[in-house]
C-alpha cells in the first residue's frame, strides 16, 4: 500500500488561549498509507478528528464549524 503525507491546514478553530477565546489555526502533515488519493485525504483527517487534544479544545458553535483544507 502506497504511503503519503498529507499537508493539512486548520482554520477557524475557537478555542480557549491564556483565558480568552480565540480564533486559532494551524498547519500539519500527516503520514498515512492508503490505495489512492482519496484514501489518503480521508485517513489524514480522521487521524485528526480522532485527536482528543484538539477534539476537546475546540469551542465552536454548529453555525460556525471549523474548517480543514487538504
Amino acid at each position: 500500500m502506497p504511503a503519503y503525507s498529507v499537508f493539512i491546514n486548520g482554520r477557524n478553530f475557537l478555542t480557549e488561549l491564556e483565558g480568552s477565546l480565540k480564533r486559532l489555526g494551524f498547519y500539519t502533515t500527516r503520514e498515512v498509507e492508503a490505495d489512492d488519493y482519496a484514501g489518503a485525504e480521508a485517513a489524514a483527517i480522521d487521524s485528526l478528528r480522532a485527536s482528543s487534544k484538539l477534539r476537546d479544545s475546540v469551542r465552536n458553535a454548529q453555525d460556525d464549524p471549523p474548517q480543514l483544507f487538504i
